[in-house]
């Protein structure tokens, strides 16, 4: 049975119709009775459909072109939205590995949209719900966030979009990638940034993040003001589990917890390792050179010739 069945229904019906409304009008001239008494609408449908019928072979190729002209384009626009595939790109790497840097890169270059476990916690923190009082007692500490609360975003954010993502901060641990089994949730590649714990702890303790979600760095990514945001002006400031105990804790947790992650993935060949020391331009090259080389991520940028017109 065909995949596309409704697009091929959909063309065939149509073109039936084109051809018994071609079939109409090139059909004998029947007679119609003039009366002097009738209307001016009935004189003037009298006319065109007498001049119809004096050109009807003419009529009928421009009727049944029209008809399937516009039935192919309705089947490309079909054909065209079931084509375009959805994509789940993992991004993993230690804290401060420049996974909130990267995402974009990846996010455009695929059209997929992220998906940040982080934020979504922040989000509960900054909300008081019950769960965002939970997970703040553990981020505090530089601790993961117990997995029930983590699932249960992933099941209202992620299972029921009907868009790709990058999947930034999640799974962080062995059980909830085999979560993201259960619920069927299909993980196209998994992205490694690979740092060293040392660049780390440089790296965290100079970052400063805004209230909109924008990240800076006070060595390598400066905001043009210091301590404003560039893009909407707002106040910089330190993540309280960017401060020096924390991030050594949050290393400690990630070797141990989400390390075996890695190990998960590339038994089922979909882990990508890329060298995430250097500058952010450094990085982003080392990022892009591994996004056009690898088979299956190349698959996910073609699309048919017809997806941009519609």
């Amino acid at each position: 049975m065909l995949k596309n069945s409704k697009p091929v229904a959909a063309f065939c019906s149509v073109a039936l119709v084109s051809g018994v409304a071609s079939n109409l009008v090139s059909a004998q001239k029947v007679a119609v009775s003039k009366k002097e008494n009738s209307s001016f609408v009935q004189r003037v449908y009298d006319k065109v459909r007498n001049a119809v019928l004096r050109h009807k072979t003419v009529a009928a190729l421009v009727a049944g072109s029209v008809v399937v002209i516009t039935a192919g384009a309705w089947v490309c626009a079909i054909c065209a939205k079931n084509t375009r595939r959805i994509a789940n790109i993992v991004l993993l790497g230690p804290p401060g590995s420049g996974k909130g840097t990267h995402f974009e890169t990846i996010a455009n270059k695929f059209g997929l949209v992220h998906y940040s476990t982080g934020d979504m916690l922040r989000e509960e923190v900054a909300k008081g719900t019950e769960d965002g009082k939970i997970a703040n007692s553990y981020m505090k500490e530089g601790k993961l966030v117990p997995s029930n609360i983590v699932e249960k975003l992933t099941r209202n954010n992620l299972l029921n979009s009907k868009t790709g993502h990058v999947i930034d901060g999640s799974p962080r641990s062995v059980d909830e990638a085999k979560f993201l089994d259960s619920i069927g949730l299909d993980i196209t590649k998994v992205l490694y940034l690979d740092v060293s714990d040392d660049e780390i702890v440089k790296r965290v303790s100079g970052r400063r993040v805004c209230s909109c979600g924008a990240s800076y760095h006070m060595l390598y990514n400066k905001p043009k003001k210091d301590g404003i945001c560039d893009k909407c002006g707002g106040k910089l400031t330190q993540r309280a589990d960017d401060q020096m105990y924390v991030v050594k804790e949050r290393l400690k947790v990630f070797h141990e917890q989400t390390e075996p992650v890695l190990d998960y993935y590339e038994k089922q060949g979909k882990l990508v390792k890329i060298n995430g020391m250097g500058s952010i331009d450094e990085v982003k090259q080392n990022l892009l050179e591994i996004l056009d080389k690898d088979e299956s991520l190349k698959k996910l940028s073609k699309k048919p010739w017809y997806s941009s017109i519609f």
